[in-house]
């Protein structure tokens, strides 16, 4: 069996149109009362608390993309509405596995495709 590489997701950046969102630590004030927040467009941040684990990081991250989506594409979405499409989105992954390398097969042919 092989041993998945972790990322840290706190090196990296959600690309959501035009802009490329950095990932951070949400601050220490927050910790307690939030899982994650996200930051409009002007400096197009998402922070997450760093003790979320397992599908709760996940759940999280995708709600503030879903945040970072509904900001750029001015779909007006209201808290509710990201809160539960963040959490479909995290089970539609954890549930369909082979989505990952379907994903990355379709992009991998476009890339081609263009060249």
């Amino acid at each position: 069996m092989t041993k998945q590489k972790q990322i840290n997701i706190f090196e990296q950046k959600a690309v959501v149109g035009p802009l490329a969102w950095q990932i951070t630590t949400l601050d220490e004030d927050d910790m307690p009362t939030h899982y994650g927040q996200c930051y409009a467009p002007l400096t197009a941040k998402i922070k997450l608390n760093p003790e979320n684990t397992g599908m709760r990081a996940l759940d999280t991250l995708l709600h503030e993309v879903v945040h970072a989506m509904d900001m750029m594409a001015l779909t007006k979405l209201k808290e509710d509405q990201v809160e539960r499409l963040g959490y479909m989105l995290a089970m539609f992954f954890r549930d369909n596995e082979w989505i990952h390398d379907y994903a990355k097969q379709k992009i991998k042919e476009e890339y081609i495709r263009k060249k």
